[in-house]
Formats: structure tokens, sequence, C-alpha cells
């Protein structure tokens, strides 16, 4: 199989290591940083939502077939928060 490249809409190296060893050697990943892409609002109401627009977001700025993944905490004692605001929580 040829190597195809893949962008990860992710500037997280750790999120690029894992993607790697999921996938093997038959693919590059490489991270949207490498692209002068404008930064991507995560508008999602769910971390699926919030994974599709960035996907979405960079696929649309470069052509390139691209995956993205999105998560964060969601603790049961404060009603799921903070969910998909983990990150500006």
């Amino acid at each position: 199989m040829k190597n195809k490249t893949l962008i990860l809409a992710s500037n997280n190296q750790h999120k690029i290591f894992e993607v790697k060893a999921i996938l093997g050697s038959d693919y590059k990943i490489v991270k949207q940083s490498d692209y002068k892409i404008k930064p991507i609002l995560e508008t999602g109401l769910s971390f699926k939502e919030n994974a599709i627009i960035k996907a979405t977001g960079v696929f649309e700025a470069t052509g390139i077939t691209t995956i993205a993944d999105d998560s964060g905490l969601v603790v049961d004692a404060l009603n799921g928060e903070p969910g998909v605001f983990s990150a500006r929580y």
C-alpha cells in the first residue's frame, strides 16, 4: 500500500504518536500546524460534533483527508460538566 498522508486535526504531539501507533506505517500522519489553517472554533455540543467540525474545517482548508478526535472530562458529581468545555473550564 502506498504511504497515504492524513492530517490529524490537532497540534497535540502526544495524539500524533497515538494515531501513528494505531494506524501503523501505511500512513503518514501530519499535524494541522504543518499547514496555514485559520483557527477552527469548536462550537459543537458534543465531543463527536467538535471532532467533525475540526476534521471538516481542516479538510476544507487543505483538501487532504483529515481525522480528528475530541475529548474531555464528564463528571457525574458536576452534572456532566465540564464536558465539551473541559479545555476552557
